[in-house]
């Protein structure tokens, strides 16, 4: 059993992860700043708090108040969103910064606030990226958002490996948003329907579960991105 933090709730993957990790025993305490981390915990008996992870002061916050009866062994960070297939001639500056911000400073807010209730005991840490097919085809922002996480992987598994602290990426390509509560479908390999949520839940699960695996960016896209496109 783990003791699971999960940041960024939304009804689409996010969903499909709390659901596939609930079910398999582990203990998980979810944070959003809508009134869907409301709704998903409550749906699934999950304790959870509403709070802005742009916002540094209130996550940490947050994270001191769960951790007083809360040991954690790992972090999955969802948070995301901001994708469009909008070019640069449509992309405003400040929808740029925002989708730059939802990526990027919530994933080293959620890292910064953790991390340090971490050292003591090691654990993982599990960020939602983008496979190549999606942030190719996506506005310059979210674009920049999600590489900027990825980079994050790899210099963080650096940095906290010394405190057996793994960080690793799951890159979804484009994955229904509408199935969390459904039996996954039978899909084909470079497949243009999206992806059931229930395997980007598998990945995660895969990584938090493997003790070694730390500093990797794994696609989970159907094999889009083992295409070179012509």
């Amino acid at each position: 059993m783990r003791n699971i933090i999960l940041t960024g709730v939304g009804n689409g993957m996010s969903c499909s992860i709390v659901k596939f990790l609930s079910e398999r025993g582990n203990n998980i305490f979810l944070i959003g700043r809508s009134e869907t981390v409301k709704n998903i915990g409550e749906h699934f008996n999950i304790p959870h708090a509403i709070c802005d992870l742009n916002n540094y002061d209130e996550l940490k916050n947050r994270v001191n108040e769960i951790f007083i009866n809360f040991r954690i062994t790992d972090v999955i960070h969802c948070a995301g969103n901001y994708f469009s297939f909008d070019d640069i001639f449509n992309t405003d500056i400040d929808f740029f910064e925002n989708a730059l911000m939802n990526n990027a400073r919530t994933f080293f807010n959620v890292v910064k606030s953790i991390s340090p209730y971490m050292k003591e005991n090691g654990g993982s840490i599990t960020v939602i990226g983008a496979a190549k097919n999606v942030y190719y085809n996506s506005n310059p922002g979210y674009s920049a958002g999600k590489g900027a996480v990825i980079y994050m992987v790899k210099s963080l598994a650096n940095q906290l490996a010394r405190y057996n602290i793994r960080v690793n990426a799951v890159s979804p390509g484009f994955t229904s948003k509408d199935d969390c509560f459904k039996m996954p479908e039978y899909t084909k390999l470079l497949s243009n329907k999206r992806n059931p949520s229930y395997y980007i839940a598998l990945a995660v699960n895969q990584i938090i579960e493997n003790d070694i695996v730390t500093g990797q960016n794994i696609d989970v896209d159907g094999g889009k991105s083992t295409q070179i496109p012509k």
